[in-house]
């Protein structure tokens, strides 16, 4: 990828699939998307990564560890910063359509890109399926 990531992807006709991401050395953005039908499962292997949401106009932050899982929503622009050397997992799933429901959410892009991992720290919350210790 441009980031500088390696993808590993088994992707369906359907647009559903699996794609395994390594950061490289230095942590990066990703491109701001959403889908209309296509829901994506990540699931963090190693390091951190933040996943950020758009909706009416308003930032959700989310920071996942090891093991943690976060599953977006259709309709709903979203992108992820991978803190360097991390590995997640995504699951594309959902009712398909015909394999290109990826559309770019430039606002997004916009208000993340610059955003750096010290601030991340302080914007993001702990993932929805981060338990208690």
């Amino acid at each position: 990828m441009d980031n500088g990531e390696y993808r590993f992807r088994l992707v369906a006709d359907d647009g559903s699939g699996y794609v395994r991401t390594v950061a490289p050395g230095t942590g990066a953005w990703q491109n701001s998307h959403y889908h209309k039908y296509v829901v994506e499962t990540y699931i963090v292997q190693s390091g951190w990564v933040a996943i950020v949401e758009l909706q009416n106009d308003s930032l959700t932050w989310y920071l996942l560890m090891p093991g943690e899982i976060l599953t977006t929503r259709a309709h709903v622009p979203h992108n992820m910063y991978m803190a360097g050397d991390s590995v997640t997992h995504t699951v594309k799933h959902g009712p398909t359509t015909d394999g290109s429901d990826w559309h770019p959410s430039p606002e997004l892009d916009r208000r993340t890109k610059h955003v750096s991992e010290n601030d991340i720290y302080r914007l993001a919350q702990p993932s929805p399926t981060r338990r208690p210790t």
